[in-house]
């Protein structure tokens, strides 16, 4: 039994294989049912979306879908992913797996001095000194900062201009 979280069953939904093959997944996954029962769940896999043509396959199931209250898409799902679209083209797609491994390979060409195989060694983070929050020294202390420098505050006035001496 699916939890209220996750994606409707198979037998619930209409589904879209073609576009499961084409850009590897079914937007109906997410897209056939309530909106306020998964908008979340949309939200989230919309701001995921890396490339234009998986945005623009989601619009399309969306329209074919007619989960609108008027039997079309539904407007908030709709201006998500012009939203997305709109970034993804201003900010650009994520590189694909083949170009990942294109560039990698052009700075390994570039650079062999960066061979992965040769651990590198890191510094170490200084110990923190004094104590650790949390402990009963650290809030001994802590008090007692807090009673001096409150002890000494009588002493001292506030310019209330913003300035210093006067000059």
């Amino acid at each position: 039994m699916p939890s209220e979280h996750s994606p409707a069953d198979q037998s619930d939904r209409r589904t879209f294989p073609t576009l499961r093959e084409d850009i590897g997944e079914d937007p109906a996954r997410y897209l056939d049912g309530p909106w306020d029962e998964r908008a979340m769940m949309i939200r989230g896999r919309i701001c995921g979306i890396d490339y234009i043509a998986v945005a623009r396959a989601w619009i399309a199931v969306e329209r074919r879908l007619g989960r609108g209250s008027d039997g079309g898409p539904r407007d908030a799902i709709i201006e998500r992913l012009k939203d997305r679209i709109a970034t993804l083209e201003a900010e650009g797609e994520r590189l694909s797996p083949a170009e990942c491994a294109a560039v990698r390979e052009r700075v390994r060409a570039a650079h062999p001095e960066w061979d992965e195989s040769v651990d590198v060694e890191r510094p170490s983070r200084p110990t923190p000194r004094g104590p650790t929050p949390g402990t009963d020294r650290y809030e001994r202390e802590q008090e007692s900062v807090g009673k001096s420098e409150a002890s000494g505050l009588e002493d001292f006035a506030v310019a209330t201009d913003g300035g210093g001496d006067g000059e």
